[in-house]
């Protein structure tokens, strides 16, 4: 077997392995996140973290095999860790990236959705402040002496 071709079967097993803990991990804790987001429909969260979940999982392994194609083919073993390395510290990176703008998306849709929730409660407290001034009992003037 040439050295290609254990960079490949060593790159699969790699990915794998890091796309399924990659995976569970966001899962888990992505979950928290979106109930919080989503706070008035669980079921929501649940559904949008499994949608989360599957897109990583194709957007890992599409990446993953695209990112297979060596330019120049390596002669040697250490060559082969080389270019290796390099092409799990871009599917990393860019995996990184997508996340990141992912948990921004989010953050901002809970941000307004907090301040929407903030709106709400203020909303009746104005307008019982505004009601009771209106009733308000005005002071007779006083005559001056």
């Amino acid at each position: 077997m040439d050295a290609i071709s254990l960079v490949y079967g060593f790159y699969g097993l790699l990915v794998f392995a890091l796309t399924l803990a990659l995976a569970r991990t966001l899962q888990k804790n992505g979950a928290v996140f979106l109930r919080d987001v989503f706070s008035e429909s669980p079921e929501l969260a649940t559904s949008v973290n499994t949608l989360l979940v599957t897109g990583f999982f194709m957007l890992s392994f599409g990446y993953a095999v695209f990112m297979m194609r060596f330019e120049q083919s390596p002669e040697t073993g250490r060559q082969a860790i080389e270019a290796m390395s390099l092409k799990l510290c871009a599917l990393l990176m860019t995996l990184a990236c997508v996340h990141f703008a992912n948990v921004y998306v989010f953050y901002r849709i809970r941000q307004r959705a907090h301040s929407s929730r903030l709106v709400q409660e203020e909303l009746p407290r104005r307008q019982t402040w505004a009601a009771a001034r209106r009733t308000a009992v005005a002071l007779p003037d006083e005559e001056p002496a």
